[in-house]
């Protein structure tokens, strides 16, 4: 998760929704090195378990129109305000449900269904890891369905949603195992905007589950992108020059006012000499600090390597993989 969100594309994305987030021993929170473009939306009320789902919501979206709740550990929500209509709202929930052989299994099914049910006047994407498996989403390589998977389906039918990854897409692959367990569900009203929705093997970052990228043909409220100083490119004789032309002269003031008056010429002669000598740039969604051509060439490398095990599954192709992962996350951890 971490080279994820360093990776210079993420801020193409307004939405992303994170199941097992990395866990942060000493605090109700997870790993944010994104934090100049992304709001971290983390479930806190359970202080003795970490949670299971998170979003971080793109800076560029207008913050006053969409608000997170979060349900439980497990079960996170996002509401949505479009356009300019105050009824026009979608429904974002993000989902882990554990898996069957959990110690604390506990199905988050019941309580995704409830919230469904509460907001069913809004239109709705469900979105998560189910660590189910069924033909309905898995295609013909499930030999056996999981019995807790007609839960889901009883959800599916009674809502009206649809699944849009194509059946049998993989989306979790591990050492030595291939399936179908994460899943994008969107209500009928969603069916004729979408439009993508697929892996993305480009923001591959070594995790067993694959990213999924959904795309909609929604009218989302954006903030206008802000023009900052480039300090970088300070240009140090004008600097000084301008702050020497609107200094003013050197003084003791002997008065509250004078000196309240004397630190405000001198404020406005430093303004002057920054917007002469510092030129304002418009920041870009793939500028990214640390990240730099050998972080790129090193997650290369271990995307090529994850390519060729998941064709051969050998020992020898998991080591080579392993190996290039274990270095490209020193490499951007360093970068």
């Amino acid at each position: 998760m971490a080279t994820l969100l360093r990776d210079p594309d993420i801020g193409r994305y307004d939405i992303l929704a994170i199941q097992e987030p990395w866990k942060n021993p000493f605090d109700t929170t997870t790993h944010h090195p994104a934090k100049d473009q992304f709001h971290l939306c983390y479930p806190d009320k359970d202080q003795t378990l970490p949670a299971r789902v998170c979003f971080f919501i793109n800076k560029r979206l207008d913050h006053s129109r969409w608000h997170f709740e979060e349900a439980n550990r497990d079960l996170g929500s996002l509401n949505l305000r479009l356009g300019t209509e105050e009824e026009q709202r979608i429904m974002v929930y993000n989902v882990y449900n554990p898996t069957q052989t959990a110690t604390e299994r506990g199905s988050t099914l019941p309580l995704l269904g409830k919230a469904l049910e509460q907001s069913s006047q809004h239109e709705q994407i469900i979105i998560g890891d189910f660590n189910l498996h069924h033909e309905l989403w898995g295609g013909d390589r499930v030999q056996r369905a999981d019995p807790n998977a007609a839960e889901l389906i009883t959800i599916i039918e009674d809502h009206c949603l649809t699944s849009n990854l194509v059946p049998g897409t993989i989306t979790y692959e591990e050492r030595d195992g291939r399936t179908t367990i994460d899943l994008c569900l969107t209500t009928a009203g969603l069916v004729g905007r979408l439009i993508q929705c697929e892996i993305e093997t480009n923001m591959d970052h070594d995790s067993d589950h694959l990213p999924i990228v959904t795309s909609l043909d929604l009218n989302i409220v954006k903030m206008m992108a802000k023009p900052r100083r480039n300090w970088k490119t300070l240009d140090e004789k004008t600097f000084t020059r301008v702050l020497q032309r609107e200094l003013p002269p050197q003084q003791r003031p002997r008065t509250k006012t004078a000196l309240d008056r004397h630190v405000e010429e001198v404020m406005v002669a430093l303004t002057v000499a920054v917007e002469e000598a510092v030129p304002t740039t418009i920041p870009s969604s793939r500028s990214k600090s640390g990240w730099n051509e050998e972080c790129a060439k090193v997650l290369a490398q271990s995307k090529r390597l994850r390519r060729q095990h998941s064709l051969y599954h050998t020992e020898e192709t998991w080591e080579a993989y392993r190996t290039a992962r274990n270095h490209k996350g020193r490499t951007i951890a360093r970068g």
